[in-house]
């Protein structure tokens, strides 16, 4: 374990204060770099080990936990939720190279709380330490009051060299609190509606003092909203504002009880009711022009630009670790009969059908890509000499048998060959109800097969070998998977 304090590091009662340390998991030292240039006020600790990485948190309970997917791969869901077992307050984010982020779906829903990709820019980090600072202080004890304030003035934020260090701005209630919060805010809206709803529910607490925020958020605007729909309690209290963007009441913000005395609350919830929902409205937006970049509008597969990116990605990791990669390309035999026959509605709604039986075949972080027509691409591979282990639907763990690999595990080869059979077995057998009289056993599919590096060390050479082996598919009597031009 590497242990580094910032030249100008705060003192270790402030940083526990404030649950200062930074956990570094899995770093391969860039991230190490970039945390002590943009960090001068915390301890920053690292671990390559994930397991010991676990356990110091256990231990040191740092505010914020940074980890590398692209190290922790396919087990980032286990480690994260690990982690959160260990630590729940600790403000756990993933980062790594685009590709990574295959891995982090699993994880995202265990507690993490975001994935930045990499290169990651100082500002960036500094964020994510004030929002852990902002996060561990309103966790242990609603706010970080200064001392000198009374009780009843609402103060927030007490202004000490760590806070100065984190990057934590004092907030007051008032305009220009909100408008402060706003800008901040803004700064977050590509990093997604729920770290810009949860960054939004801190800082808000802060502006309108009050214990908590919580903002539900509907997604669409509601049809029935009155103008107003603020509520109050028994004493007269503000328990509820709308949320709104510019389509109408998309939600509600709710209040906690006052911690301080703020005579235009009201007025200033209304405002940020407002403000919240056209920044979450903003960053809905944002997702979802980034989603139509790398995916594809018909089916939701990833997209051909996606999948360059991917593969290049896969062949710069196989440079520092062992990897293997096999590119399946297949298409639906007779697809144009179909289309022809009943209509282009359902010609789209097999492809759609399709695409969904394939990602249930394969494993959660292989790439199925459509390529365009009835061409689709799965990416099938495995880093290192971890292996998933999968069920075959028939209630066995593949490889159980498989004395060469050792019990539960077959090569990567044995894997691909499996799960491409499989699915075609399945398209052959599944019911497609806008065929009518054929909608079972008339559909199949055809697929080549080719393996990287033998099979090309590029996309567009992996592309054209398998390409060469789908033909030969196709000449050979079509539904089957081909390699290199010899029937798999």
């Amino acid at each position: 374990m590497r242990r580094v304090k910032a030249q100008f590091g705060v003192s270790g009662s402030a940083a526990d204060r404030h649950g200062g340390d930074v956990l570094l998991l899995g770093d391969t030292g860039r991230m190490g770099r970039l945390c002590e240039a943009a960090l001068a006020g915390a301890m920053i600790e690292q671990e390559r080990d994930l397991l010991a990485g676990v356990l110091r948190l256990g231990v040191g309970k740092q505010g914020l936990v940074l980890v590398n997917a692209e190290e922790s791969g396919r087990k980032t869901g286990e480690l994260v939720q690990a982690l959160r077992e260990v630590s729940p307050e600790s403000m756990i984010v993933l980062y790594g190279e685009a590709y990574a982020e295959v891995f982090c779906g699993g994880a995202l829903r265990n507690g993490a709380a975001d994935f930045a990709v990499w290169p990651i820019r100082a500002t960036e980090i500094r964020e994510l330490w004030g929002k852990a600072q902002r996060r561990r202080c309103l966790q242990a004890g609603g706010f970080l009051r200064d001392d000198s304030r009374s009780a009843g003035a609402g103060g927030l934020l007490d202004t000490d060299s760590s806070s100065a260090a984190a990057g934590i701005q004092r907030v007051d209630g008032g305009d220009g609190a909100l408008m402060g919060a706003y800008q901040q805010l803004a700064y977050l809206v590509p990093r997604g509606v729920e770290v810009l709803r949860q960054e939004a529910e801190l800082l808000l607490a802060d502006v309108l003092q009050v214990e908590w925020v919580r903002i539900e958020w509907t997604g669409k605007p509601v049809a029935d909203a009155d103008a107003d729909g603020s509520r109050h309690d028994e004493q007269g209290q503000l328990t509820a504002v709308r949320l709104r963007d510019m389509r109408g009441v998309t939600g509600e913000v709710l209040l906690g009880p006052p911690v301080g005395r703020l005579a235009n609350r009201g007025e200033l919830a209304a405002q940020a009711g407002q403000l919240a929902g056209t920044l979450i409205h903003l960053a809905e937006r944002d997702a979802g022009l980034r989603r139509l970049a790398i995916t594809d509008e018909l089916t939701g597969a990833y997209n051909r630009r996606y999948l360059e990116h991917f593969v290049e990605q896969i062949i710069a990791q196989s440079k520092q670790e062992p990897t293997q990669m096999t590119l399946l390309l297949f298409d639906i035999d007779e697809f144009k009969h179909y289309n022809d026959t009943y209509g282009h509605a359902a010609g789209d709604e097999i492809l759609r059908e399709v695409y969904v039986l394939m990602r249930r075949c394969c494993r959660a972080h292989d790439v199925v890509a459509r390529l365009g027509g009835d061409e689709f691409v799965v990416l099938f591979w495995d880093s290192g000499e971890q292996r998933e282990r999968f069920d075959n639907g028939e209630g066995e763990e593949l490889g159980a048998t498989d004395r060469r690999h050792g019990p539960g595990r077959w090569s990567h080869d044995e894997m691909v060959t499996f799960m491409s059979n499989r699915f075609r077995r399945i398209v052959m057998t599944n019911s497609f109800p806008m065929l009518g009289q054929e909608a079972r056993g008339a559909l199949s599919i055809s697929g080549g097969l080719a393996g990287y590096p033998d099979g090309g060390g590029s996309l567009t050479e992996l592309l054209a070998t398998a390409d060469e082996a789908l033909l030969d598919a196709k000449r050979r009597g079509k539904n089957r998977i081909g390699l290199f031009g010899v029937d798999s």
